[in-house]
């Protein structure tokens, strides 16, 4: 059933960062506000789930993961956001791929997973995978990659995301996937609502229609990734969430006409068996 919500969770979240790049570009907002902007739509999806939710008792352990959940957590998503916005959604949206290579490890050191030599093939077609990517037309290996900032900036965020999932796994396990989902969005509500208000601008009457979708997007994301991520080793079930690297190419070609589309779902296709090998190997 994990995989279910993991495939759910991929979908939307390609939908809801395509739409929050969309949603930038047509009411000219900056990344700080449209985080904020987000978890307030998303916020106001969950939250109402309380009537119906009970709360648990929360230990000291639920508030010692928060020390790795927030500022991974936090910088991983003014990373995505920033990437999204000066890149192509079709080349940086696949990278997050690198997420299972590096959860791997931070799970072996954090929680005791101890991953396979079985994984390696999975591994190489991540790597090989993320080389067709980054080189598109450049013919340079890995050249588009090199040259594209927000190319470096999704590749960090997908190694910070390896560590706050490691954490929010944990933080899943203590308070329940349900409860933690409403908790989450309410916390990240509250810690981007400084720099969020700090940035407020832009003519929000222009993407009200995006705006809306891409809360209740990401409300979907938060609710079946914590659903999964309960029930799953956390290198597997950020595997398979990575198949939100095809939706992110297939949204660039629908979208904002993005170009070099071929090349870059042969990439994204190629790192994501290897991320589906890492998840079953």
């Amino acid at each position: 059933m994990w995989v279910i919500y993991a495939l759910i969770s991929a979908f939307s979240v390609a939908t809801s960062d395509a739409l929050a790049k969309l949603a930038m570009k047509k009411a000219n907002i900056n990344e700080f506000f449209i985080i904020w902007l987000r978890y307030i739509f998303a916020s106001a999806f969950l939250v109402p789930l309380l009537i119906k939710v009970p709360i648990p008792h929360l230990s000291a352990r639920f508030f010692m993961w928060h020390l790795l959940w927030i500022p991974t957590e936090s910088v991983g998503l003014y990373l995505s956001l920033k990437a999204l916005k000066i890149s192509p959604i079709s080349l940086v949206g696949p990278i997050m791929a690198l997420t299972p290579f590096f959860a791997l490890f931070v799970g072996w050191f954090l929680l005791g997973e101890v991953p396979s030599w079985r994984k390696v093939p999975g591994i190489l077609l991540i790597i090989f995978g993320s080389f067709i990517l980054g080189t598109g037309s450049t013919k340079v290996p890995f050249g588009r990659m090199l040259h594209e900032k927000g190319a470096w900036m999704m590749t960090a965020t997908a190694f910070l995301y390896s560590l706050s999932s490691v954490a929010g796994k944990g933080l899943v396990n203590e308070a329940g996937p349900i409860f933690f989902g409403i908790y989450y969005a309410v916390a990240m509500l509250i810690v981007f609502t400084p720099t969020g208000i700090a940035n407020i601008g832009g003519d929000l009457s222009k993407a009200k229609w995006e705006l809306l979708g891409m809360g209740f997007a990401f409300s979907i994301t938060i609710l079946s990734h914590m659903m999964a991520v309960k029930n799953a080793n956390v290198a597997y079930m950020i595997a398979i969430k990575r198949l939100s690297g095809i939706f992110s190419v297939i949204w660039g070609g629908i979208i904002f006409k993005e170009q070099e589309l071929g090349s870059r779902f042969v990439g994204a296709s190629i790192m994501i068996v290897g991320a589906f090998l890492i998840a079953v190997s």
